[in-house]
């Protein structure tokens, strides 16, 4: 049976690949927001994202502090 400890280091792996791909989805969405601008529903999404990422950034400190 694994650990707490091996089991927190998997899911701060999940967390940081979350991250990374909703950081990824950003960085697109702006670079193409720049030449051709950014409807409303892409709006919503961003700041959907952007407090996904939040949130997964508090959640990842919480799980690296308990380690």
């Amino acid at each position: 049976m694994p650990s707490e400890q091996s089991y927190a280091v998997n899911v701060a792996r999940r967390v940081k690949l979350e991250i990374d791909r909703l950081a990824k989805e950003q960085s697109k969405l702006l670079k193409d927001a720049i030449y051709v601008g950014m409807t409303l529903d892409e709006s919503r999404k961003f700041y959907v994202r952007r407090d996904q990422i939040t949130k997964l950034r508090e959640e990842l400190a919480q799980l690296q502090k308990a380690q």
